[in-house]
């Protein structure tokens, strides 16, 4: 049985690399980790450094607490990550960028979530989106327990529900 750290899922900031065409989109977890996709002029994947990110022109978004995407759409590019991009949180929350050279503005793309999927990663280059079903980013009443982790076996005789597990473990 694995137990997921909450940590690894909920995002606590997000970058858009851009200039004639969208260049990254950066996923930064708040333990730290990163997930996406960072290219080079030439098409290149590239590291996700915070060299890397600031010399293709990333902006980073902080993420509420929380907070989680709902829709993430825009235009396709030929030879780049995309055109546009359009990120859609569940609060309400709109990060946008739009590549400066219109020639490159190709296909709509359009994906959406429900309440309890969480973004791993995501390629708008071919409409790859990894997703993680969870309802650890939601209030306590919004979602059924069935959708938590599983607990260890030798925390189910302590602990009566999940929820407690939780509350106490993870605040």
């Amino acid at each position: 049985i694995i137990f997921m750290d909450p940590r690894n899922l909920l995002l606590s900031r997000i970058n858009i690399a851009s200039g004639w065409a969208i260049h990254g989109l950066v996923l930064e977890f708040q333990d730290g980790h990163r997930s996406g996709v960072l290219l080079s002029n030439n098409g290149r994947g590239l590291r996700l450094t915070d060299a890397n990110i600031a010399a293709r022109h990333g902006i980073w978004h902080e993420i509420e607490h929380g907070d989680s995407i709902t829709t993430i759409s825009g235009h396709g590019s030929g030879q780049y990550l995309c055109h546009s991009l359009h990120i859609e949180f569940a609060s309400g929350f709109v990060i946008e960028r739009v590549g400066e050279q219109p020639d490159w503005k190709g296909a709509p793309f359009e994906q959406s979530l429900t309440r309890t999927q969480l973004v791993t990663f995501v390629d708008p280059r071919v409409s790859a989106m990894t997703t993680v079903k969870t309802s650890l980013h939601l209030p306590m009443d919004d979602e059924p327990e069935t959708l938590l982790p599983l607990l260890p076996l030798e925390y189910q005789t302590r602990y009566t529900s999940q929820r407690n597990f939780l509350l106490h473990h993870i605040g």
